[in-house]
């Protein structure tokens, strides 16, 4: 029902980013000239309370890479869910279902609804050789869903309600709220975003008719049990390695189907990965990371009454636009220093480029597939201006894999946790792509939000005397 981030999610709000161009995270498409250095929309809900302990320099894959192969490849139909998929033996009342039949059933409960609420509890436990090292307290959200694309997910710390034409996003703790205007590409990313935002089956995967079977390896039915008063089958299903889930990732997703209903009403997946040392990362690593994911919903409802004054957004009584992060945070003062690793493996700080005009440019992939040829053209033609780009993606050997192939030359840092905190904090970051331009004295004098061109960021090289 939402995108989450863990341990190294203090990156941006929108990165849950696994792989390397197959992960869309909800948002606008792009950022026009007129809305630079305005306030992006945070587009991705932050757990209710993160108690992780210490600092871990790997991270818990939360989103299904690759679940993208499985969408319709002309984009979602809104309209009228597509539920074609293999032809599979509908269920016969009384009689107990196979695990396709019971998958099948399940997903065309969602994807013919005209409408959908879900009232659900959610919780996250992370642990590293068994102890506890994440843990996210259980987060109360409801889901309302209206053909063909409006939809609000109410709860916790970040808000997101779409009247199908403007995407509102509201920070209860911050009293902050952010609009941004539906095209139909921007709806695209929004929905897929939410789709493939959590691993394996999901309510809205289910409600636009996903077909999920191939993104695993193995599907059972295990004992019926009871889960918030409801009669449940109980279907287990192994995630494939690549397409369900990461390569490096074991993944088992366990799902609570509704006998009358074929409603989900738990929803379980728990992960494992044996993390392997970054480069030059000299401290200890644990043997085995295990995630457990656990959504519990109260009430599955289908087909019933909802207005469309639901998805409107009411700014409740003193909250207040967002306002323009780069005025509070760093334009015009010195740019926040951090350390990285830089390319040739040796210890950099930002600080150590003063004297030169830096720029810093904060992108990951799949979103920031149409900037990269630009901040390729910008590197070529500033041979004097120091490009520092950072990558947000966590699979290094796949975005180098990327840039081999696409000719990209720029050099590449990969952010760290340590670095994570500094841009979501000190620099405020939440859309990528970001660029900022620090002059020769270090302090920042530009920032471009979403994509941009070579000739505008050309003449604000050229204005700090690049």
């Amino acid at each position: 029902m939402r995108t989450r981030i863990y341990l190294l999610s203090a990156v941006v709000a929108l990165s849950v980013l696994v792989g390397c161009g197959n992960k869309t995270a909800p948002g606008r498409a792009s950022t026009s000239k007129a809305s630079r250095d305005k306030a992006p929309v945070s587009k991705t809900s932050k757990p209710a309370k993160d108690n992780t302990a210490g600092k871990l320099p790997f991270t818990v894959p939360q989103s299904t890479p690759n679940i993208n192969d499985l969408l319709t490849p002309k984009g979602l139909n809104t309209a009228t869910a597509p539920v074609a998929g293999p032809k599979v033996a509908p269920v016969v009342p009384g009689k107990r279902p196979t695990a396709q039949q019971l998958l099948a059933a399940v997903r065309m409960r969602y994807a013919t609804a005209k409408t959908v609420r879900i009232n659900a509890v959610s919780s996250m436990l992370v642990t590293a050789d068994g102890k506890t090292v994440g843990k996210v307290s259980s987060q109360r959200s409801v889901l309302t869903f209206k053909r063909p694309n409006m939809f609000a997910i109410r709860g916790g710390q970040q808000e997101m309600i779409s009247n199908g034409k403007t995407l509102y996003t509201y920070v209860p703790k911050a009293k902050r709220f952010g609009k941004t205007q539906l095209d139909k590409k921007a709806e695209q990313q929004i929905l897929r975003g939410l789709i493939t935002g959590r691993m394996g089956v999901g309510s809205f995967g289910m409600i636009f008719g996903v077909d999920y079977q191939p993104a695993f390896s193995s599907m059972k039915l295990l004992n019926d049990a009871k889960v918030s008063g409801k009669d449940t089958y109980v279907l287990s299903l192994r995630l494939k390695k690549g397409v369900g889930i990461p390569s490096k990732v074991d993944a088992v997703q366990t799902l609570w189907i509704g006998k009358d209903d074929f409603a989900i009403y738990k929803n379980q997946v728990v992960s494992t990965e044996r993390p392997i040392a970054p480069k030059g990362y000299k401290g200890k690593l644990p043997k085995l990371i295990r995630s457990t994911d656990t959504l519990i919903a109260s009430k599955c409802e289908f087909n019933g009454k909802i207005p469309d004054s639901s998805f409107a957004f009411n700014p409740p009584s003193g909250a207040k636009p967002f306002e323009n992060p780069m005025r509070d945070v760093v334009q015009n003062k010195p740019a926040p220093d951090f350390a990285f690793t830089w390319t040739d493996g040796s210890k950099k700080s930002l600080s150590d480029f003063r004297s030169r005009v830096v720029l810093l440019d904060l992108w990951g992939m799949p979103m920031c597939e149409k900037h990269l040829p630009v901040l390729q053209k910008v590197y070529n033609q500033y041979k004097d201006v120091q490009v520092i780009s950072i990558c947000l993606n966590t699979d290094a050997a796949k975005i180098k894999k990327y840039m081999s192939e696409k000719g990209l030359t720029f050099p590449v840092v990969f952010a760290t946790e340590d670095m994570a905190k500094v841009l979501a904090g000190k620099y405020n970051l939440r859309t990528i792509p970001t660029v900022f331009i620090i002059d020769k004295a270090g302090i920042a004098r530009s920032r471009f939000i979403g994509n941009t061109t070579q000739a505008d960021i050309s003449a604000k090289l050229d204005k700090v005397g690049a």
